[in-house]
């Protein structure tokens, strides 16, 4: 529900507000549920690419992966008085996930983009996963088959069922 610039989620009897990281800042709550932190093209960090223009404005001790993306997070744990949830795919955590989780275990690997990323999903390669897909293969598989990240197999199965 919208209420002027503002936008909330009624649940049960409670109207809880829903804001981006960027809106949060400056402010606080009891509790903060922060979503999506998957790897995954939308994910948390996007593995969208970054803006090169951005590089010419930060210094060399800011470049590093991730690193706007990495001060939103920043911003979005630190809003709760009391308590912040970290909503994840227990397949796909996200890099920050990770690092919070299994600090030990990360390496440069789990920073790498991949490589399809931003490609764009056209019909043959839609009818391509759904066969795939059908014939029992593995999301793994067909990650592997197709050149594309294990995420983006499930998002856009999920995209693909949704649509029948």
């Amino acid at each position: 529900m919208k209420e002027g610039n503002r936008f909330f989620y009624i649940i049960g009897d409670r109207k809880i507000e829903y804001l981006t990281v960027h809106k949060s800042k400056g402010l606080e709550a009891d509790y903060v549920i922060i979503l999506q932190c998957n790897k995954d093209t939308y994910g948390f960090p996007s593995l969208v690419s970054d803006d090169p223009v951005l590089n010419y404005v930060l210094t060399k001790s800011d470049q590093y992966p991730y690193g706007e993306e990495r001060r939103l997070f920043y911003v979005a744990i630190t809003r709760a008085k009391v308590k912040t949830y970290v909503l994840y795919d227990r397949r796909f955590p996200s890099v920050f996930v990770n690092e919070f989780l299994h600090p030990e275990k990360v390496t440069e690997e789990n920073y790498a983009k991949h490589p399809n990323a931003n490609k764009k999903w056209t019909r043959s390669a839609d009818n391509f996963l759904l066969t795939l897909y059908n014939e029992g293969k593995s999301i793994k598989y067909i990650a592997e088959k197709m050149g594309r990240s294990q995420t983006s197999i499930v998002m856009r199965l999920g995209k693909l069922e949704g649509k029948r």
